[in-house]
Order: structure tokens, then sequence, then C-alpha cells
């Protein structure tokens, strides 16, 4: 069943079940419950990264400026639908930082929208923040992109989601800890997925009881998320 584990979807999946007895259900866009708790955690960068996109909107000459200053494509927009693209937004801000921040003071408009991302641009934070970002889940939209993609072993999106969430185990400090807190979350929530992994196991030739062989061999190829562009 490729769905989430979400109270709803569990309870259909329940009622599915009679008909369809080895439904269970994989990861979805359970990773993507992940990065709006990072969006949460950091809402200065989040200020940020809205603001640099209103910025640009319906304004020719600032994107003539923004070009001569930035020397580079305009920055990721994000879609909160879609996996990844706040971070990509976060992190391009986080490597474009200095000739952001002089695009952003070349700006003499009395606009609200330039006023709000000069205030940004000063604060001490912003910097922590963005070096927090750069420095912990720079490889995150790599392995969101990996598990996109079609035709990937069940073991190796396993081992690509499993990486992730020992990654934020690593991080030790507060917001590390609430990141790994909501990783785990989703996991302990997602019964479907404690079986994906016993299956991922089987197929990895490692010795565990199962009652269908074949059922097993089938899930080699299954993919843990719903599709390759959500």
């Amino acid at each position: 069943l490729v769905t989430d584990a979400a109270p709803n979807m569990i309870k259909t999946g329940q009622a599915l079940k009679s008909f369809y007895p080895c439904t269970t259900y994989c990861v979805a866009h359970g990773l993507n419950r992940v990065l709006e708790k990072v969006r949460e955690i950091f809402p200065e960068v989040n200020k940020l990264v809205n603001n640099g996109e209103k910025i640009l909107l319906k304004s020719l000459h600032r994107v003539e400026v923004y070009k001569n200053i930035m020397e580079c494509e305009l920055s990721p927009e994000p879609v909160i639908t879609r996996w990844g693209t706040w971070l990509e937004a976060a992190l391009f801000y986080a490597e474009n930082f200095n000739k952001f921040k002089i695009f952003i003071n070349a700006l003499d408009e009395d606009v609200q929208t330039i006023k709000k991302l000069k205030r940004i641009i000063t604060s001490a934070l912003i910097i922590s923040d963005l070096t927090f970002i750069k420095s912990h889940l720079s490889t995150f939209p790599q392995s969101l992109t990996q598990l996109e993609t079609r035709n990937i072993s069940l073991n190796k999106q396993v081992e690509i989601f499993e990486t992730i969430g020992e990654s934020l185990k690593k991080i030790n400090n507060e917001k590390g800890q609430i990141m790994a807190h909501k990783f785990n979350s989703v996991v302990e929530k997602n019964t479907g997925y404690a079986l994906i992994k016993k299956y991922d196991c089987i197929n990895g030739t490692k010795n565990i009881n199962v009652e269908q062989p074949a059922i097993v061999a089938c899930n080699k190829m299954s993919p843990i998320t719903s599709v390759e562009v959500e």
C-alpha cells in the first residue's frame, strides 16, 4: 500500500487487508515530515527563504541587480509538497550568503520585504542557523533524490533511509535531538516499515523465518516512496 502511516490510512489499510492480506505501508513522504520539523526549528531561515523569494517577484529591476551581484541563477523556490526544496533553498543561502547580503544592501527601496531581509541578514542567529544546516543537512537533498529514483532496490532504499536517521542521531545538540526524535516518531508510527525492513534483511540473505518466501521475493524492488516527484 503506497501511503504513509497516518491514522486514517492505517484504518483504511486494515480494511483492505481482508481483501489484500499482503498489504503493508511504505515510508511515503515520512521524510517530508522530518523536514517540516527542520523548517519549524529554524524560523529565521524560513523568513529568509520566504522573503528572499518574494523580493524577486514582479520586479525585473531587482532581478537584474540580483544577477549582476550574485552571478548565479535565482534562488530555488521551495514547494511545500516537494521533498527537500525548502532545504535546497536554505543551503543556497548558506553557500551564497555574503553575495546575497551585498545584493540586499544594494536595494534602497522603501519596501517592507526589503526591510525584513536587511534585519535578517544582520542577525547573528541567521549565520549560526545557516552554518548548522550546511554542516549537518547538506547531504539530505541528494538522499531524497536517490529515494525518488525508479527501479532502486529495497535494500538500497532502506540503507539510504537508515543512514539519514543515523546522521540525525549524531548531531549532538538540542536541535539535532529534536530532528532525531521526529525521525524516530515517524518510524515508530509506521508499523509497515518494520515489515519492510524484515523483507530487506531476508533479501539481503540474513536468516529470518517467514511464512511466505515468494511474497518476500516479490518485494525485492518495492518502492518505499509513493512517487518520484512528490
